[in-house]
């Protein structure tokens, strides 16, 4: 559903979460956009996901932003 692309070489996408192994706290903020039309499913899987990350060991937090009105504009901010 959502597409992951790389902005840099030195620190892929999904090598990124698993962070330094220094004991410190990791702060993941990715910003996508939904496909159009499915936005209320996008932000319905995350919710799920939510729950299965909130389990996790070393879950701290997770929030989902979205643009104003109708926007399609997700940033998902987790420790």
């Amino acid at each position: 559903m959502i597409a992951t692309k790389d902005l840099g070489s030195s620190a892929p996408f999904l090598a990124q979460p698993q962070g330094p192994d220094d004991g410190q706290t990791v702060t993941l903020v990715n910003t996508f956009l939904a496909p159009e039309g499915r936005t209320d499913k996008v932000i319905d899987v995350w919710r799920q996901d939510s729950l299965i990350m909130k389990t996790q060991p070393g879950f701290v937090s997770a929030q989902l932003y979205q643009g104003l009105g109708d926007s399609r504009l997700l940033t998902n901010v987790a420790v």
